[in-house]
Protein backbone atom coordinates (compact mmCIF):
# COMPACT_ATOMS: atom_id res chain seq x y z
CA UNK A 1 0.00 0.00 0.00
CA UNK A 2 2.77 2.45 1.01
CA UNK A 3 4.11 1.23 -2.65
CA UNK A 4 1.46 1.97 -4.63
CA UNK A 5 0.98 5.72 -2.69
CA UNK A 6 4.59 6.31 -3.90
CA UNK A 7 4.02 5.61 -6.79
CA UNK A 8 0.95 8.13 -7.34
CA UNK A 9 3.20 10.63 -5.26
CA UNK A 10 5.60 10.22 -7.94
CA UNK A 11 3.40 10.89 -10.63
CA UNK A 12 1.65 13.99 -9.09
CA UNK A 13 -1.44 11.73 -9.36
CA UNK A 14 -3.82 14.37 -7.57
CA UNK A 15 -3.11 18.21 -5.66
CA UNK A 16 -2.93 18.62 -2.27
CA UNK A 17 -6.11 18.91 -0.11
CA UNK A 18 -8.47 21.74 -2.33
CA UNK A 19 -12.56 22.78 -1.09
CA UNK A 20 -14.85 20.76 -3.04
CA UNK A 21 -16.85 23.13 -4.99
CA UNK A 22 -20.89 23.69 -4.28
CA UNK A 23 -22.55 21.45 -6.88
CA UNK A 24 -19.70 18.99 -7.32
CA UNK A 25 -19.87 15.43 -5.54
CA UNK A 26 -16.39 13.61 -4.38
CA UNK A 27 -15.74 10.22 -5.58
CA UNK A 28 -15.39 7.20 -2.94
CA UNK A 29 -11.88 5.52 -3.01
CA UNK A 30 -10.59 1.82 -0.93
CA UNK A 31 -7.73 -0.61 -1.62
CA UNK A 32 -7.98 -3.93 -3.47
CA UNK A 33 -5.66 -6.41 -3.28
CA UNK A 34 -4.45 -8.72 -5.54
CA UNK A 35 -1.85 -12.18 -5.81
CA UNK A 36 0.16 -12.42 -8.50
CA UNK A 37 0.89 -15.96 -9.83
CA UNK A 38 3.38 -17.33 -12.29
CA UNK A 39 2.96 -19.73 -15.12
CA UNK A 40 3.63 -22.72 -12.42
CA UNK A 41 0.70 -20.98 -9.74
CA UNK A 42 3.01 -20.47 -7.44
CA UNK A 43 2.82 -16.48 -5.76
CA UNK A 44 5.04 -13.48 -7.67
CA UNK A 45 3.76 -11.37 -5.32
CA UNK A 46 0.83 -9.10 -3.62
CA UNK A 47 -0.47 -5.91 -5.00
CA UNK A 48 -2.47 -3.32 -3.62
CA UNK A 49 -4.29 -1.17 -5.67
CA UNK A 50 -5.84 2.69 -4.94
CA UNK A 51 -9.53 2.58 -6.50
CA UNK A 52 -11.54 5.65 -7.05
CA UNK A 53 -15.43 4.87 -7.33
CA UNK A 54 -16.10 5.20 -10.41
CA UNK A 55 -19.58 3.28 -10.05
CA UNK A 56 -20.48 6.59 -8.89
CA UNK A 57 -19.21 9.13 -11.56
CA UNK A 58 -22.14 10.96 -14.28
CA UNK A 59 -21.64 10.98 -17.98
CA UNK A 60 -20.82 14.00 -19.72
CA UNK A 61 -19.75 15.61 -15.93
CA UNK A 62 -16.66 13.01 -15.08
CA UNK A 63 -16.48 11.52 -17.74
CA UNK A 64 -16.54 11.57 -21.59
CA UNK A 65 -15.47 8.00 -23.78
CA UNK A 66 -14.64 4.58 -22.36
CA UNK A 67 -13.69 2.37 -25.07
CA UNK A 68 -10.13 1.07 -25.07
CA UNK A 69 -8.90 -1.56 -27.45
CA UNK A 70 -6.96 -4.42 -26.23
CA UNK A 71 -5.52 -7.26 -28.75
CA UNK A 72 -7.86 -10.31 -29.23
CA UNK A 73 -6.56 -13.29 -27.74
CA UNK A 74 -6.51 -15.17 -31.50
CA UNK A 75 -4.45 -12.48 -32.72
CA UNK A 76 -2.03 -12.62 -30.16
CA UNK A 77 -1.52 -16.63 -31.12
CA UNK A 78 -1.24 -15.22 -34.74
CA UNK A 79 1.83 -12.65 -33.85
CA UNK A 80 3.35 -15.82 -31.85
CA UNK A 81 3.22 -18.50 -34.68
CA UNK A 82 4.37 -15.14 -36.87
CA UNK A 83 7.81 -15.02 -34.75
CA UNK A 84 8.19 -18.39 -34.74
CA UNK A 85 7.91 -18.44 -38.82
CA UNK A 86 10.34 -15.92 -39.14
CA UNK A 87 12.44 -16.88 -36.43
CA UNK A 88 11.82 -13.77 -34.07
CA UNK A 89 12.37 -12.89 -30.38
CA UNK A 90 9.39 -12.38 -28.27
CA UNK A 91 9.91 -10.17 -25.13
CA UNK A 92 7.69 -9.11 -22.80
CA UNK A 93 7.12 -5.95 -20.63
CA UNK A 94 4.96 -4.51 -17.90
CA UNK A 95 4.40 -0.65 -17.52
CA UNK A 96 4.53 0.22 -14.25
CA UNK A 97 0.62 1.69 -12.68
CA UNK A 98 -0.11 2.47 -16.49
CA UNK A 99 -2.84 4.62 -15.82
CA UNK A 100 -1.26 7.18 -13.07
CA UNK A 101 1.21 8.19 -16.23
CA UNK A 102 -1.98 9.70 -18.35
CA UNK A 103 -3.43 13.50 -17.85
CA UNK A 104 -7.54 13.62 -17.30
CA UNK A 105 -9.39 16.11 -19.39
CA UNK A 106 -11.67 16.36 -16.84
CA UNK A 107 -12.45 18.03 -13.51
CA UNK A 108 -12.68 15.06 -10.74
CA UNK A 109 -12.87 15.05 -7.09
CA UNK A 110 -11.93 11.98 -4.50
CA UNK A 111 -12.23 11.39 -0.85
CA UNK A 112 -8.98 9.68 0.80
CA UNK A 113 -8.80 6.34 1.15
CA UNK A 114 -8.95 4.49 4.88
CA UNK A 115 -5.56 4.88 6.47
CA UNK A 116 -4.35 7.53 4.13
CA UNK A 117 -2.45 9.84 6.73
CA UNK A 118 -1.24 6.96 8.33
CA UNK A 119 0.50 5.49 5.65
CA UNK A 120 2.31 8.52 4.72
CA UNK A 121 3.93 8.84 8.13
CA UNK A 122 2.74 12.15 8.79
CA UNK A 123 1.36 11.07 12.36
CA UNK A 124 -1.36 11.14 13.89
CA UNK A 125 -4.56 11.35 12.57
CA UNK A 126 -4.93 15.44 13.43
CA UNK A 127 -3.00 15.85 10.45
CA UNK A 128 -5.85 15.40 8.36
CA UNK A 129 -6.84 19.13 7.46
CA UNK A 130 -10.24 17.97 6.53
CA UNK A 131 -10.49 17.91 10.88
CA UNK A 132 -9.06 21.61 10.82
CA UNK A 133 -11.95 23.43 9.10
CA UNK A 134 -15.72 23.19 8.58
CA UNK A 135 -15.66 23.13 4.66
CA UNK A 136 -15.69 20.32 2.51
CA UNK A 137 -11.82 18.94 1.61
CA UNK A 138 -11.14 16.76 -0.90
CA UNK A 139 -8.61 15.77 -3.02
CA UNK A 140 -8.26 16.90 -7.05
CA UNK A 141 -7.05 14.22 -9.36
CA UNK A 142 -4.71 15.55 -12.06
CA UNK A 143 -3.90 11.56 -13.18
CA UNK A 144 -5.93 9.06 -14.15
CA UNK A 145 -6.94 6.45 -11.26
CA UNK A 146 -8.17 2.78 -11.53
CA UNK A 147 -11.78 1.99 -11.33
CA UNK A 148 -12.09 5.68 -12.86
CA UNK A 149 -14.66 4.90 -16.23
CA UNK A 150 -12.38 6.76 -18.38
CA UNK A 151 -9.04 5.25 -17.15
CA UNK A 152 -8.55 2.84 -19.58
CA UNK A 153 -9.82 5.01 -22.36
CA UNK A 154 -6.86 7.73 -21.82
CA UNK A 155 -4.58 4.67 -21.20
CA UNK A 156 -4.81 3.72 -24.31
CA UNK A 157 -4.70 6.83 -26.78
CA UNK A 158 -1.47 7.36 -24.47
CA UNK A 159 0.41 4.03 -25.39
CA UNK A 160 -1.39 4.00 -29.20
CA UNK A 161 -0.08 7.84 -29.75
CA UNK A 162 3.38 6.96 -28.34
CA UNK A 163 3.48 3.04 -30.57
CA UNK A 164 2.70 5.16 -33.58
CA UNK A 165 5.53 8.06 -33.26
CA UNK A 166 8.02 5.52 -32.80
CA UNK A 167 7.13 4.27 -36.62
CA UNK A 168 4.58 1.56 -35.75
CA UNK A 169 0.88 1.61 -37.88
CA UNK A 170 -2.26 0.59 -35.55
CA UNK A 171 -3.29 -2.64 -37.44
CA UNK A 172 -7.05 -2.06 -39.25
CA UNK A 173 -8.55 -4.85 -37.96
CA UNK A 174 -7.34 -4.89 -34.18
CA UNK A 175 -6.37 -1.77 -31.78
CA UNK A 176 -4.20 -3.61 -29.44
CA UNK A 177 -1.65 -5.02 -32.40
CA UNK A 178 0.91 -2.50 -34.11
CA UNK A 179 3.48 -3.25 -36.79
CA UNK A 180 6.65 -1.49 -38.12
CA UNK A 181 7.80 -1.92 -41.49
CA UNK A 182 10.81 -1.52 -43.01
CA UNK A 183 11.20 0.45 -46.75
CA UNK A 184 10.24 -2.51 -48.63
CA UNK A 185 6.76 -2.84 -46.88
CA UNK A 186 7.53 -5.93 -44.97
CA UNK A 187 6.90 -6.49 -41.34
CA UNK A 188 9.95 -5.83 -39.40
CA UNK A 189 8.39 -5.67 -35.99
CA UNK A 190 5.15 -6.05 -33.70
CA UNK A 191 3.66 -4.80 -30.58
CA UNK A 192 0.79 -6.71 -28.91
CA UNK A 193 -0.71 -4.63 -26.37
CA UNK A 194 -3.51 -6.67 -23.78
CA UNK A 195 -4.14 -3.35 -20.94
CA UNK A 196 -0.70 -2.58 -19.42
CA UNK A 197 0.84 -5.81 -20.87
CA UNK A 198 3.07 -5.62 -23.84
CA UNK A 199 5.08 -7.89 -25.91
CA UNK A 200 7.67 -6.95 -28.86
CA UNK A 201 8.00 -8.81 -31.71
CA UNK A 202 11.88 -8.32 -33.71
CA UNK A 203 15.43 -9.52 -33.67
CA UNK A 204 17.13 -8.81 -30.55
CA UNK A 205 18.70 -5.44 -31.89
CA UNK A 206 15.35 -4.39 -32.68
CA UNK A 207 13.94 -5.07 -30.24
CA UNK A 208 16.48 -3.60 -27.75
CA UNK A 209 15.68 0.06 -30.05
CA UNK A 210 12.15 -0.31 -28.99
CA UNK A 211 12.24 -1.30 -25.63
CA UNK A 212 14.97 1.83 -24.91
CA UNK A 213 12.57 3.87 -26.48
CA UNK A 214 9.44 2.71 -24.62
CA UNK A 215 11.55 2.92 -21.02
CA UNK A 216 12.19 6.47 -22.00
CA UNK A 217 8.47 7.77 -21.79
CA UNK A 218 7.27 4.93 -19.18
CA UNK A 219 7.93 3.42 -16.05
CA UNK A 220 7.97 -0.54 -17.21
CA UNK A 221 9.13 -3.79 -15.71
CA UNK A 222 11.86 -5.69 -18.04
CA UNK A 223 10.40 -9.12 -17.61
CA UNK A 224 13.06 -10.67 -20.67
CA UNK A 225 11.90 -13.67 -23.21
CA UNK A 226 8.17 -13.89 -22.65
CA UNK A 227 7.04 -17.23 -20.79
CA UNK A 228 3.80 -16.92 -19.37
CA UNK A 229 1.33 -14.04 -21.18
CA UNK A 230 -2.49 -14.04 -20.32
CA UNK A 231 -3.06 -17.46 -18.73
CA UNK A 232 -0.70 -18.96 -21.66
CA UNK A 233 2.60 -20.82 -21.01
CA UNK A 234 4.60 -19.96 -23.77
CA UNK A 235 7.98 -21.38 -24.72
CA UNK A 236 10.25 -21.24 -28.50
CA UNK A 237 12.94 -23.73 -29.37
CA UNK A 238 15.20 -23.49 -31.82
CA UNK A 239 17.53 -20.91 -33.13
CA UNK A 240 16.81 -20.98 -37.23
CA UNK A 241 13.73 -23.35 -37.49
CA UNK A 242 12.11 -22.11 -33.99
CA UNK A 243 8.76 -23.46 -32.83
CA UNK A 244 6.92 -21.87 -30.55
CA UNK A 245 4.55 -24.19 -27.92
CA UNK A 246 1.69 -22.90 -26.01
CA UNK A 247 0.05 -24.32 -23.24
CA UNK A 248 -3.38 -23.23 -21.75
CA UNK A 249 -3.39 -25.19 -18.35
CA UNK A 250 -3.28 -22.76 -16.48
CA UNK A 251 -5.13 -20.47 -17.90
CA UNK A 252 -8.26 -21.47 -15.97
CA UNK A 253 -6.36 -21.13 -12.66
CA UNK A 254 -4.64 -17.27 -13.82
CA UNK A 255 -8.47 -15.99 -14.35
CA UNK A 256 -9.42 -17.57 -11.29
CA UNK A 257 -6.40 -15.76 -9.39
CA UNK A 258 -6.48 -12.53 -10.83
CA UNK A 259 -9.78 -11.35 -9.19
CA UNK A 260 -9.07 -8.46 -6.74
CA UNK A 261 -9.87 -8.95 -2.99
CA UNK A 262 -11.47 -6.97 -0.67
CA UNK A 263 -9.99 -6.20 3.08
CA UNK A 264 -11.32 -8.47 4.81
CA UNK A 265 -10.26 -11.09 2.29
CA UNK A 266 -6.65 -10.10 3.04
CA UNK A 267 -4.47 -12.88 3.09
CA UNK A 268 -2.27 -13.54 6.42
CA UNK A 269 1.31 -11.65 4.50
CA UNK A 270 -0.97 -8.29 4.32
CA UNK A 271 -2.21 -8.28 8.00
Amino acid sequence: MKEELDAIGQHQAFEDFVELPEGRKALPSHWVYKIKHDGAGNVQRYKARLVCGGNHQIECIDYQATCALTAHLGHVRLALAIAAKYDLEIHQMDVCTAFLGVDLEEEIYMHPPQGYFRLLQTGSRYNDPRLKTSRKMVLCLRKSLYGLKQSSHVWYGTVKDFVISIGFVASRVDGGLFMLHDTDQDIVAAVVLYFDDLLIIANEDLIGQIRDQMKKTFRMHDLGSVSFYLGMNISAVGSITRSTSISTATFGRSCRSSEWTSPGQLPRQWQ
